[in-house]
């Protein structure tokens, strides 16, 4: 259907007309398109043409997805976007969104009307009630991605599981160090299969590589349904970590080392000679590595210096 805008479709959607097919879920019902969905997912292209009851009774359910998820997905395949804040109302028997957004604008202007009324206090109050209710929204928003994903897993649609998967990294990261990431997590691991290589496996491998910020939660969340990656994981960072702490204290002896070698030069080129007090014009290192210097006037009885050994120069 080339030409066709995305908001074309999505009146098409809305209207219902010449809708062929029923998603159904916990009591809602979605009239889709099958020249819409069935391309885009392998699942419900093999369900309508197949000799199942589904084919012939053009419907199909899902009593276990939540319809709010199901919405998501059904109004991706129409936009190839969807809202993980607010439940689409494209449909008259889909639940009413958009108050998560509503609450965030009316937190910004208690904010806002504390600090133009000069009550500080109020104001400190109010915009730190606004930084949880966001943080809120991201933590919902993280397990409505993951349940996008479980869904467009299930129907095959590929293009929707790499977004769904890029949304909850993107939110993940910023919640990496915060307890708030655990139950996320939690839904994230429950809604993927353990060989799963899009989402499942890069969330483990972002908490890996923080493993030293995570909350006590969020590890707790990983070793129940990761435990062998994470324990293998960790073990082999704790000795790469040990190996570089080791390294680090034996460059760091060897500077000490060449430290001292240093002040011990300078404290040789800044003596005189005991004999006629003129200064050192070179440093002498003797058989044990002990430095003596010698004067201009190369002294024979230079303090502490055999020159019968035939000592080094430097």
């Amino acid at each position: 259907m080339a030409g066709v805008t995305p908001s074309a479709y999505l009146d098409l959607l809305r209207s219902e007309k010449y809708s062929d097919f029923t998603i159904a879920c916990n009591g809602v019902e979605f009239k889709v398109h099958r020249a819409v969905v069935c391309p885009a997912s392998p699942f419900l292209d093999a369900a309508c043409n197949s000799g199942f009851q589904e084919a012939m009774s053009r419907r199909i359910e899902f009593p276990e997805d939540d319809p709010g998820i199901v919405a998501r997905v059904v109004l991706f395949l129409y936009t190839s976007d969807y809202d993980a804040n607010q439940v689409p109302t494209f449909n008259k028997h889909s639940h009413g969104g958009g108050c998560l957004a509503q609450r965030d604008r009316s937190a910004s202007f208690s904010a806002e009307s504390a600090i133009s009324s000069g009550n500080f206090v109020a104001a400190a109050a109010a915009a730190a009630d606004e930084k949880r209710k966001q943080e809120e929204v991201v933590v919902e928003a993280l397990k409505i991605n993951a349940l996008v994903y479980k869904c467009a897993d299930m129907l095959g649609i590929e293009n929707l599981k790499v977004l769904a998967a890029d949304r909850f990294l993107a939110d993940a990261v910023g919640l990496v160090g915060d307890d708030q990431l655990a139950e996320p997590l939690r839904v994230m691991y429950e809604s993927t299969h353990a060989t799963d290589e899009h989402l499942r496996l890069p969330v483990t491998t972002l908490c890996i590589r923080n493993h030293d910020t995570l909350s006590k939660a969020t590890v707790k969340v990983i070793q129940e349904h990761e435990h062998n990656v994470w324990s293998v994981t960790v073990h082999l960072l704790q000795e790469a970590q040990d190996r570089h702490m080791e390294e680090a204290r034996k460059r760091k002896s060897e500077w000490h080392i060449i430290y001292d070698t240093v002040t011990k030069v300078n404290d040789v080129l800044a003596s005189r000679c005991a004999s006629c007090h003129r200064e050192v014009s070179r440093i002498l290192v003797r058989p044990d590595n002990s430095m003596k210097g010698q004067c201009r006037n190369f002294c024979r009885n230079t303090r502490d210096v055999d020159f019968d050994e035939d000592p080094v120069a430097i």
